[in-house]
């Protein structure tokens, strides 16, 4: 699918208008529909087991009725806003600004809120239409029923609501929901094809003309038209404009970089055919935004658990349990991207040349981005070095490759000499040191099989 159409839903599902808007119009639909099936069933005889169960007053007591629905439903709903409004501030507070769009995300608090909304609107439309004083008027039996209906449902929803908010807030869950968003997002990304990825005899060549770009006569820059975060980037999109045009483009950046305006994120070659409706297709196949989004950049949710990581071990809070938590679900991101093929940078066409330079994703930096500001800021917390360490000795046997081991190695070496300049505890000092020769020897060994496909994608517990 089209990356801007994908950027545009994911931006719909962030938004708290979308369904609260869908109910209030499906009310209104049913608000149009109910009066004439009453006017229908106007001189119907209905069975015994029906009457009994639909409204049998004047109009006037149902007008009443109706309006007294309306009036107590939009009052809950205000109640349902302001409660989505503190958990809001709350979640900022607490866990940071970048969650807030995990909580604008989630469906209940739309849902609940469009369930009170959308009975407003029916019962306040329908109270419009019924006239006490008009004898001529059917008794709107239906109407009355569904409003009925309608308001049991809101209740229903209302009480499911409070609990919902109850357990949303929960650290141990945000944090869970945060991994499910990033476990989707390397299923999603990874792998990724654009185009067919060359074979490796051939990255020698492709680097060698990728130096071809450092050549101001022979590659044109592509300037950004504003300033932004890169979202998104449309690659078949790319990769057919190259083949069409006979281009090799090269991407300066990848999603989730931030661009100036006017700084070049991507280059075309050769100059002289770089012209203004290229400039105009690349544009068009690069999303830009105010912020990043887990569309097409994997590290961004390790970013959010990274970032309620550091607000649990800020001195205000000073959490280590939550801290312990996000690195759990950490290394359970970084023992499914272990498992995933990065594609190569060079992509090809169906005829074998070389199109599209791509900036992907290394593991050796999502494990850094990952990890290095929760070690820079727990050097003297031996509890979250210890969990540090534990994390990397059970994401070991999922590493496929001496790269990856040596990414990791490398993060608990410096974490060990980290403590040693900060941790003065002789028995803390031993225990950190037992885990780190656990952690060594865990990535000194080949991966073990344990039973799990290593295309699976991971389940995590809700």
């Amino acid at each position: 699918m089209n990356t801007r159409i994908l950027s545009r839903l994911e931006r719909l599902r962030e938004s708290l208008w979308f369904i609260p808007t869908g109910a209030i119009g499906l009310a209104v639909g049913l608000a149009w529909v109910a009066p004439r099936v009453d006017a229908m069933l106007r001189d119907a005889q209905l069975p015994d087991w029906l009457s009994a169960m639909v409204y049998r007053g004047n109009a006037e007591v149902a007008r009443n009725v109706l309006s007294t629905i309306a009036s107590s439903t939009i009052t809950v709903a205000g109640v349902v806003f302001s409660i989505t409004i503190v958990a809001l501030q709350m979640a900022s507070a607490q866990f940071g600004p970048r969650l807030l769009r995990n909580f604008l995300r989630d469906e209940g608090s739309k849902i609940t809120l469009g369930a009170f909304l959308g009975t407003y609107a029916y019962c306040l439309l329908v109270a419009m239409q019924t006239h006490p004083g008009d004898n001529s008027d059917p008794i709107p039996l239906v109407s009355v029923a569904i409003a009925t209906a309608l308001t049991g449902l809101s209740l229903i929803v209302f009480v499911w609501f409070v609990h919902h908010i109850a357990t949303s807030l929960q650290a141990p869950v945000i944090c869970a929901n945060v991994a499910v968003e990033m476990h989707d997002a390397i299923e999603r990304i990874y792998p990724k094809d654009i185009g067919d990825p060359s074979a490796d005899a051939d990255e020698s060549a492709h680097r060698a003309l990728e130096q071809r770009f450092d050549d101001e006569q022979s590659a044109c820059p592509v300037g950004s038209r504003l300033s932004g975060y890169l979202q998104a980037v449309d690659g078949e999109a790319l990769m057919a404009l190259a083949a069409r045009d006979g281009l090799i483009i090269r991407m300066r950046c990848r999603p989730g970089h931030f661009v100036l305006f006017g700084t070049a994120f991507a280059d075309v070659m050769p100059h002289d055919q770089c012209t203004d409706a290229v400039r105009d297709a690349i544009h068009a196949a690069c999303t830009f935004g105010n912020r990043r989004t887990p569309l097409q950049d994997p590290e961004f949710a390790f970013s959010q658990l990274v970032e309620v990581a550091m607000r649990a071990l800020s001195p205000s809070v000073f959490d280590p349990f939550t801290a312990n938590t996000c690195i759990s679900f950490i290394g359970s991101g970084l023992a499914h991207l272990a498992q995933r093929e990065i594609p190569s940078a060079y992509r090809v066409d169906d005829a074998g040349v070389l199109r599209v330079i791509a900036r992907p994703t290394s593991f050796a930096g999502t494990v850094d981005a990952a990890i290095n500001l929760i070690r820079q800021n727990a050097r003297d917390n031996v509890a979250v070095t210890i969990r540090l360490l534990d994390m990397l000795t059970e994401v070991a046997p999922r590493l496929r490759t001496d790269e990856q081991r040596i990414a990791l190695r490398r993060q608990a070496q410096i974490i060990f000499e980290d403590t040693r300049q900060t941790i003065t505890a002789g028995y803390d000092r031993q225990i950190v040191a037992e885990r780190y020769e656990s952690a060594l020897h865990a990535l000194g060994r080949a991966g073990r099989d344990c039973g799990v496909p290593g295309s699976a994608h991971p389940l995590i517990a809700q």
